[in-house]
């Protein structure tokens, strides 16, 4: 059992403001950033940038989320993780919406709204069929399982940023609850007593 009087313990308070702020954050986020994200990765035909475009992915997403904690004042570290953990796999799924979407006007000439997440799924094993990116100019497109696991490695990456981030600085400098403020310093104390003189 930890002493309270010792050490500091947040209070696990989430507060209504907090859940608006990372409803707000998140779904912004996850909506502008998953269809940016889409667009700039398709068009890009440098793979190091597309790998550093996934990093910044993963962490602009768990950067709004400890960024919405900290403004709506959420004290509860488990449900901070879990927040960055449903909005990743949101971010995941935005993305892949714009993906499809991207890659659907290349296919084809009319307009699909994807939507459904089985339809994504059936469209992107359309895709890996034949591929649509290579390794350098004239090889053989990337496809089949070999896709499928650039694709796993990719949605890996960016939940594991997403919660990497979330639990490296979500919730976790002290809060002075009667003050309603995030308290900018932190310090260790000594609780050993004091030896007295011989």
């Amino acid at each position: 059992m930890i002493d309270r009087d010792k050490y500091y313990l947040a209070s696990g308070q989430i507060g209504v403001m907090g859940i608006i702020y990372l409803i707000v954050f998140g779904i912004l986020g996850c909506g502008a950033g998953g269809f940016i994200y889409a667009a700039a990765t398709y068009y890009s035909p440098i793979i190091y940038l597309n790998l550093a475009l996934t990093l910044g992915y993963g962490f602009l997403i768990g950067w709004l989320v400890v960024k919405a904690c900290e403004i709506g004042q959420v004290r509860h570290r488990i449900f901070a993780l879990a927040v960055g953990l449903f909005f990743g796999v949101l971010a995941v799924y935005s993305n892949r919406v714009g993906w499809a979407t991207f890659m659907y006007f290349k296919f084809f000439s009319e307009w699909i709204l994807v939507l459904n997440p089985s339809s994504i799924w059936s469209f992107m094993q359309l895709v890996a069929v034949e591929g649509y990116w290579s390794y350098g100019s004239g090889g053989d497109p990337v496809k089949g399982v070999t896709l499928n696991i650039v694709w796993f490695v990719e949605v890996a990456m960016i939940l594991a940023i997403v919660l990497g981030y979330c639990w490296k600085k979500a919730a976790v400098k002290p809060f002075c609850e009667r003050c309603r403020k995030w308290l900018s310093q932190t310090g260790y104390m000594s609780f050993l007593e004091t030896i007295g003189q011989p």
